[in-house]
Order: C-alpha cells, then structure tokens, then sequence
C-alpha cells in the first residue's frame, strides 16, 4: 500500500505523520478524539505535560477494554495499531528537545 502524510494537532502543537494512505481519515479523527480526551482531562485533573498524556492514554485504553470485554473489540489489532502508533509518535516527539 501507498503511504501518506496527514498533519494533526494535538496539545496545540501540529504534528506531521505518516500512514497508509486508506488511514489518513481515521488517524487524523483518532488525533481529534485524543486532543479533545487531553483538553477535557486537563481542564477537570490540573494535570499537565508527561502526566496528562499518560492518564488520557490510561482513559483511552480503558474505554476499549472495556468494549473488547462487552465482545466488540479485537485487542491483538488494537495492540499492533498502538504499537505502530507509538513508534510513529516517538518518531516526531525525538525531533523535539524538551519532553511533554
């Protein structure tokens, strides 16, 4: 398959990620989710930075489990999603200097 880039936004800062070009949609909806989950988090915890990923990542992932439990969900996709996921956000997030 063909890849492509789709730029997201997420604590305000935009980021330019690659993916298979059919998943543009999908992962550019996926970041909008995240961002909105992040700002609500924020706004309701104080929490802020390293944290306020982590706990939104936390609440993210215990809503599909909670789905993959009701039968809806095939968590080995969901973990080899995540997995590539984090290995495209570690690659954007090491051009920057200063942590989240």
């Amino acid at each position: 398959m063909s890849e492509t880039h789709v730029d997201v936004t997420l604590m305000g800062r935009t980021y330019r990620l690659e993916c298979e070009a059919g998943e543009a949609d999908s992962l550019a909806q996926a970041a909008a989710l995240l961002d909105e989950r992040i700002t609500a988090l924020a706004k309701r915890s104080g929490l802020s930075g390293e944290k306020l990923v982590l706990w939104t990542a936390l609440e993210v992932a215990l809503d599909l489990v909670k789905l993959q439990q009701q039968g809806g969900f095939d968590i080995t996709r969901f973990k080899r999603r995540i997995e590539l996921i984090g290995a495209r956000l570690d690659g954007v997030l090491s051009q920057y200097d200063r942590p989240l």
